[in-house]
């Protein structure tokens, strides 16, 4: 058999896996071919997962095919990326509607500080350095003509008892610091406001028993209490004439 140098040597055709090359294996000499030295290739150094990837706004970058940096657009995330989510403040959730929005506001935007303010007619805000969910300075004005548990989500709502031809209960929610809510006397019928278990409200050097009750039907009297700890509340301001108990 006649030795031909490498160079000399027919050009081969496209493999198929089948060609034999010399080796060397633990010293000895062996035979393997291409398809054995393709499979040994691609389990040492597998190919990457991914050969590229494309970007859509507001994420910034793409198509990337090397390196590359991925970004976020500023202002990128709106209401519409928020869709059927919900914020959670201190404990007390709100659901995001389809657009993005807070439920109930009439707000698109969030603007962040020290005061978040939820659009500029809904006179809702929320406030970070409690983490409650509230309304600005009274914004919203509700009337009840029948006993109401407060939420922690009415925090700053003003309450009034307009329309009632009998007595109205407001019962406070579980004591979070920083709650607060307003309390106004238009009919002349008891507006009571009760504390919950364990509780006292403060009217100055006076209080109500613990989880006890403060009362006025004179029209035109209002209060405004506030949540100072977890077991007392605190009237900030207070018009007319209220009576604890």
């Amino acid at each position: 058999m006649s030795v031909v140098q490498i160079p000399n040597l027919g050009a081969a055709i496209a493999l198929n896996g089948t060609e034999q090359l010399e080796g060397v294996q633990a010293g000895t000499s062996v035979k393997l071919t291409v398809a054995q030295l393709g499979a040994y290739i691609t389990a040492q150094y597998p190919p990457p997962g991914v050969s590229s990837v494309a970007t859509s706004a507001p994420i910034t970058g793409g198509t990337i095919t090397t390196t590359g940096t991925i970004g976020l657009a500023g202002a990128g995330v709106t209401n519409y990326y928020l869709a059927n989510s919900s914020v959670t403040f201190n404990g007390v959730t709100v659901a995001l509607g389809s657009s993005g929005v807070i439920t109930g506001l009439a707000s698109t935007s969030i603007a962040v500080g020290t005061t978040t303010v939820l659009g500029a007619t809904s006179g809702y805000v929320l406030y970070n350095n409690a983490g409650v969910l509230g309304e600005l300075a009274f914004g919203v004005v509700t009337s009840k003509t029948a006993s109401y548990a407060v939420l922690a989500a009415d925090s700053y709502k003003d309450f009034d008892n307009n329309g009632a031809v009998g007595s109205v209960t407001f019962t406070l929610p579980a004591s979070t610091v920083g709650l607060a809510y307003g309390f106004a006397v238009m009919e002349a019928q008891n507006l009571v406001v009760d504390a919950p278990g364990g509780v006292t409200i403060y009217l100055g050097e006076i209080s109500t028993t613990a989880g006890g009750t403060i009362t006025s039907n004179a029209v035109g009297s209002y209060l405004f209490v506030k949540c100072r700890s977890a077991t007392e509340w605190i009237v900030q301001s207070s018009m007319g004439s209220w009576t604890p108990a």
